[in-house]
């Protein structure tokens, strides 16, 4: 079987300093909270969406080994807490369908089937407000998890995955507000940290391979509509991308003695459509 990626990053300079800016905004905008307390709101976010999942593992020679490529259905939440110039927000997503698989195995055999897909991530996010109501500077931490049944097809047998990583996200944001409605323009810089994966396949021991770095980004405007009170409706579409190199070769045990085994250079795309119903207490 051919083994695959997904994310990415241990230490690095660059990530050094994001993690210092954050948490450089993030004590400031804590402290805050002392003087801004009475311009503080709250609301309660739950969503439903729909990922479009596209992935492509690549040989030594730049050839591709595999693609990965489908939609699944998603759900998710949020908790935001607003002061006069800073916004907190917790929030959790999972995604859960099958994927169209078309690849090949360790021996170039052509091989499709279909992956049973789980992704899921869980972050904190903080808006720092550059110009009132209008231009904002994001950060933000989470922790994200890709499970990949690749399933068995035509007497070849399928192939268990787990990645987890870290990632962390800067960027800006543009609000254009007009009565009850509100357009949103976003940019971020994300980085994968702390990357690795477990690989579980008949006739080896389980083993985890630890990844190299990703780097990427992602752009998404929305748009949001207050239409009774508190309750707001609102609609959103999230572009994103990254890659990383081939990993270390891992040596591991195996009912053929030992073997080495590595994840190809890889890159991902994804596209995302949500609609979320919104209520501000």
């Amino acid at each position: 079987m051919v083994y695959h990626l997904v994310v990415y990053i241990n230490s690095s300079v660059l990530t050094n300093i994001l993690k210092l800016i954050y948490h450089l905004l993030f004590g400031y905008v804590i402290s805050a909270q002392f003087f801004q307390s009475a311009n503080a709101s709250t609301s309660i976010q739950l969503e439903t969406s729909i990922k479009n999942f596209h992935y492509t593992e690549y040989a030594e020679d730049n050839s591709i080994l595999n693609r990965e490529s489908g939609s699944v259905p998603g759900l998710g939440a949020k908790f935001n807490h607003s002061l006069s110039f800073v916004e907190f927000e917790i929030n959790a997503d999972v995604y859960a369908g099958l994927i169209d698989y078309d690849g090949q195995t360790q021996g170039g055999t052509p091989y499709k089937t279909q992956t049973d897909t789980v992704i899921s991530d869980i972050g904190l996010l903080a808006r720092f407000q550059l110009v009132p109501q209008q231009h904002f500077i994001t950060v933000s931490y989470g922790n994200d998890l890709w499970r990949r049944d690749i399933l068995p097809n035509n007497g070849i047998l399928g192939l268990y995955e787990t990645y987890r990583w870290s990632t962390m996200k800067m960027g800006y944001e543009y609000r254009q507000r007009s009565g009850s409605h509100l357009i949103i323009f976003a940019t971020e810089y994300l980085q994968h940290s702390n990357s690795e994966m477990k690989i579980n396949f008949d006739g080896i021991n389980p083993a985890t391979i630890p990844l190299k770095d990703a780097a990427g980004w992602q752009g998404r405007i929305g748009y949001v509509y207050e239409f009774y009170n508190k309750w707001l409706l609102s609609i959103q579409y999230q572009y994103q991308q990254w890659s990383s190199e081939r990993s270390e070769n891992v040596l591991i045990d195996s009912q053929f003695g030992q073997v080495l085994i590595h994840e190809p250079r890889s890159k991902t795309l994804s596209d995302n459509f949500k609609i979320y119903l919104n209520y501000q207490f």
